[in-house]
């Protein structure tokens, strides 16, 4: 399943840990405000949630003029097209 997070707030966290409780292979894409979550200092907050891949928009991270984690991939718009092809369920948080 790809969860795609638009926000920054505690409350999308909580709904990846239960939303995604059962779900084997979780993918997030941070988009928006969300990418300031893709930074070093906060992608350890997922690690209790075992998400197998990280992606931000390339677009919003250079906006924002950060870093993100090296196990953060950046993707243009033509790969989050292909990421919601490439998965049968999306949850926007």
């Amino acid at each position: 399943m790809l969860y795609i997070l638009n926000k920054t707030d505690e409350e999308s966290l909580r709904q990846l840990a239960v939303i995604g409780a059962d779900d084997d292979e979780k993918s997030v894409l941070f988009i928006s405000d969300a990418v300031f979550r893709a930074s070093e200092a906060n992608i350890a907050r997922f690690a209790d949630l075992d998400v197998e891949k990280f992606y931000a928009a390339k677009d919003a991270v250079e906006a924002r003029t950060m870093q993100v984690a090296g196990s953060v991939e950046l993707v243009d718009y033509d790969d989050m097209a292909e990421l919601l092809e490439d998965h049968d369920k999306i949850v926007t948080l």
